[in-house]
């Protein structure tokens, strides 16, 4: 399963976040490190493609900046005695290519296991949402008009060739003043020379921030390529999410105001007390332990988690005194009860009551450090050790190592 490395797309990892990332373009050829294909080919779209419950969230057909019409690809489908209202159909995407439609495949890393990984990667290196789309463009077809996308993208070239024009990262004004809107096709004549006129082949990659105005033709071979997207996140949406963490509060500080003409003074007063209390709030945070939470929250995106659940499931069952196991990496509290015979240990959302030599175990036990099955609880028979280690792996407080 190949997986670009970040080193693969950008090259020196200084040099572009100094001078492209959020500014300018990057054109790296030959950058790929394994074989195009088998990061995406042609044969896996097929694959895609025949899935018999593709809807139309992750498949849309366009014709020179047109949308193709979803009810001219699609049918319903009776599973279950259900009814899918919007399957698409694999012979009129194919009919549609043929007579020059691009077929433009959203979020391929949540069916890909290679290209969820690589969004994980980008959505650890960013702290933000990434996601994979596949653009599969006819020979000397042109599926978008000039355009900027609202993220920062990586073209990856995977078969065939396309050209491509570039034009300088900036936010370019018509003729009236206004600024071209996200997805608004650009006349031309307001944007100059492009900054890049070159032809992509199998391999080559190119980063472009967000707000650059591009537009991109096949040659004459069918072409394929990904774009993989990371979407930024402004101060002000950073500054929303500390501000919602924040007002997590008691609930004296809730309350439903009535907010009318009658009561405007009334209720002023209490708004400035609110604004007050949360300022307070804000002054007291640690700022350094907010971007830790902040850089957590990005990573989270939906569409890069890799789970392994089952299998981990079927490797619990297999678990022996010799099996090598260790604490998960998660935030434990212990709470001791009244009787002092068992402990209330707090983690992932929930709290579970455990025997005080497991909960010891569990406590002493820093995550990462491996141990036998069979000695992970010292105080108790290896064998009853091993029980503890099934219980709390299924609970998720114990992992089997790799």
């Amino acid at each position: 399963m190949y997986v670009p490395t970040f080193a693969s797309l950008v090259g020196d990892e200084e040099q572009f976040f100094t001078e492209h990332f959020g500014r300018s373009p990057l054109l790296r050829r030959g950058a790929l490190t394994g074989p195009p294909a088998e990061l995406l080919s042609l044969a896996d779209l097929d694959e895609c493609l025949h899935e018999e419950a593709l809807r139309t969230q992750y498949l849309r057909l366009v014709k020179r900046g047109d949308l193709i019409h979803e009810g001219t690809y699609t049918q319903p489908l009776r599973v279950q005695r259900k009814y899918i209202p919007d399957r698409v159909v694999p012979e009129r995407v194919y009919e549609h290519f043929r007579t020059g439609a691009s077929v433009v495949w959203h979020s391929m890393n949540h069916f890909r296991p290679n290209l969820r990984a690589l969004n994980a990667m980008l959505a650890q290196r960013f702290a933000t949402r990434s996601d994979s789309l596949a653009f599969l463009t006819p020979a000397g077809q042109q599926g978008f008009v000039i355009h900027h996308d609202p993220n920062d993208t990586f073209v990856i070239h995977l078969h065939g060739k396309k050209r491509w024009r570039v034009w300088p990262t900036a936010r370019v004004t018509r003729p009236d003043g206004r600024s071209y809107k996200v997805g608004e096709e650009y006349r031309a004549e307001h944007l100059g020379e492009p900054l890049l006129d070159v032809i992509l082949e199998p391999g080559d990659v190119m980063y472009l921030p967000n707000g650059t105005p591009h537009v991109a033709a096949a040659e004459d071979t069918v072409s394929l390529h990904l774009t993989v997207t990371v979407t930024p996140r402004t101060w002000p949406e950073l500054l929303r999410s500390t501000v919602a963490e924040t007002l997590q509060v008691d609930a004296e500080h809730r309350g439903f105001p009535h907010l009318t003409e009658e009561t405007r003074d009334e209720q002023a007063a209490v708004l400035k007390d609110q604004i007050e209390f949360l300022v307070d709030r804000l002054r007291a945070i640690d700022p350094r332990a907010e971007v830790a939470r902040l850089t957590a929250e990005g990573r989270a995106a939906e569409g890069t988690a890799a789970g392994h659940r089952f299998a981990a499931a079927a490797a619990v069952d297999e678990t022996d005194a010799t099996t090598a196991v260790r604490a998960a990496r998660a935030d434990f509290s212990f709470t001791p009860s009244a009787d002092g015979d068992r402990v209330g240990v707090r983690f992932g959302g929930k709290t579970v009551a455990m025997p005080r030599s497991v909960a010891d175990a569990l406590r002493s036990r820093a995550a990462g450090t491996v141990v036998p099955a069979g000695q992970f609880v010292p105080t108790v028979a290896p064998e009853d050790s091993v029980r503890a280690v099934k219980t709390l792996a299924r609970l998720g407080a114990v992992a089997v190592a790799p």
